[in-house]
């Protein structure tokens, strides 16, 4: 009788091991499935950034990016006078007068178009924490609109505010408009943010109210379209392991089928991490299609700038995954 019982018992051990062997098996070899976020195709169209009507804009629709690359120049050839100037300098400050970038900066306001890290985009489409072409352009705009613009409106120089702060928005506009990531899209948005609505007030302070009514209603165009971008974004940059795990199906289909090139870039970046952190109920299957994915779109992508990222992320180590 004994006997008989402790070997059922041993069966029933077996069969429990073995079942669950085959659970994890299988859990390991499966994809965590998409949300409803894949459902809806809109997520997968291209975003549409606001814009100010054809009168408002530049005559020429050439490239700023060379000029932009400029000022960027000169600011790494003096980091600390701008950094300086745009913590605390003023208008008879003597670092006023020597800020040979600002000239580049306000020159590009009257180019319609911009490519500035379409051709080198792993100045900014990395794992890196620190960004120096970002932050030269985040400090160019502190001093063009924070500094120069802000001063000269207060001190009563409308026209002077008013042509610092087109160059800020100008900069922000061709910014948001390439978005080859979405730390670009994000300065672009900043500077908008800043720079529209004074637009808005100087403009009708001096007798233009048909410009300004057309700043009002780009800046609530840019909200709009900021809070449009949010649920998206939540998905792309998600690092708590609830989030990360559940919608790891989403980034395979954003990396995969978007029409806009920003989200792309970001899924394919969150999908580098994802082979290290597959977040709560992750399987190894994704971990596993990630390196598929980001390899196959490393080498045979159409688009640079998605192979770049796809790159960065396939190239990720373990210890840069570590220091985010």
């Amino acid at each position: 009788m004994w006997g008989n019982s402790l070997g059922w018992g041993i069966s029933a051990l077996i069969v429990l091991l073995v079942g669950g062997w085959v659970y994890f098996i299988e859990r390991g070899s499966s994809l965590t499935p998409t949300t409803a976020f894949s459902a809806n195709p809109a997520n997968f169209e291209p975003l549409r950034f606001p814009e100010l009507p054809k009168s408002a804009l530049p005559p020429s629709g050439a490239d700023a990016g060379p000029l932009y690359r400029s000022a960027m120049d000169l600011y790494f050839q003096d980091r600390a006078s701008y950094s300086n100037f745009a913590a605390i300098g003023t208008l008879d400050s003597p670092l006023a007068k020597k800020l040979p970038a600002m000239e580049p900066l306000v020159e590009a306001a009257n180019y319609g178009s911009m490519s500035l890290f379409t051709d080198k985009p792993s100045e900014i489409v990395n794992y890196n924490l620190n960004k120096p072409s970002l932050e030269a352009l985040e400090t160019l705009g502190k001093v063009c609109v924070d500094r120069l613009a802000l001063l000269h409106q207060r001190a009563g120089n409308k026209e002077q505010a008013i042509k610092y702060y087109r160059a800020g928005f100008m900069l922000g506009r061709h910014l948001a408009n390439e978005r080859v990531n979405h730390a670009e899209l994000a300065l672009g948005l900043q500077l908008l943010g800043k720079c529209g609505p004074m637009l808005a007030k100087l403009n009708d302070e001096t007798g233009n109210p048909v410009a300004a009514a057309a700043y009002r209603e780009f800046d609530a165009q840019r909200i709009a379209f900021a809070q449009s971008i949010e649920p998206t974004l939540r998905i792309v940059q998600a690092v708590d392991a609830k989030t990360v795990g559940a919608h790891t199906g989403d980034l395979f289909e954003l990396a995969r089928r978007s029409k806009e090139r920003m989200w792309r870039v970001e899924a394919l970046m969150a999908l580098g991490r994802v082979r290290y952190f597959a977040g709560a109920g992750g399987t190894a299957a994704n971990q596993r299609v990630a390196m598929e994915l980001l390899r196959e779109v490393a080498e045979h992508d159409e688009d640079y700038v998605v192979r770049t990222a796809a790159g960065a992320a396939r190239n990720l180590t373990v210890e840069e995954h570590r220091m985010q």
